[in-house]
């Protein structure tokens, strides 16, 4: 199994897979939908990067109708360029920093 070293954090490390270097071009993320009924949380992100992940970019993406965050951004190193987030239950969640 891959360990990350990257810095302390325990979540970072013993990650089988870790995303980095990665940039989205013209990307929608629409409709997703999970119905968890009434008194429990409906989670379905547009987009999501996980704390495993470093160096992201979208560049002009859209993110709608999702019944969660329309970018629901754990990574670091994250960015968003010229995006739009309408009509989610949450437009942007940044969890570990983060520029848009």
């Amino acid at each position: 199994m891959y360990t990350d070293k990257k810095d302390n954090d325990p979540q970072r490390q013993n990650t089988a897979i870790i995303d980095h270097d990665i940039t989205f071009n013209d990307c929608t993320a629409s409709n997703n939908y999970k119905n968890a009924g009434p008194d429990a949380y409906w989670n379905a992100d547009g987009f999501c990067a996980e704390k495993a992940s470093d160096n992201i970019t979208y560049n002009r993406c859209t993110a709608f109708g999702n019944t969660d965050g329309g970018w629901d951004v754990k990574s670091y190193n994250t960015y968003l360029n010229d995006c739009v987030s309408y009509g989610n239950k949450r437009a942007y969640r940044f969890w570990s920093g983060g520029e848009a």
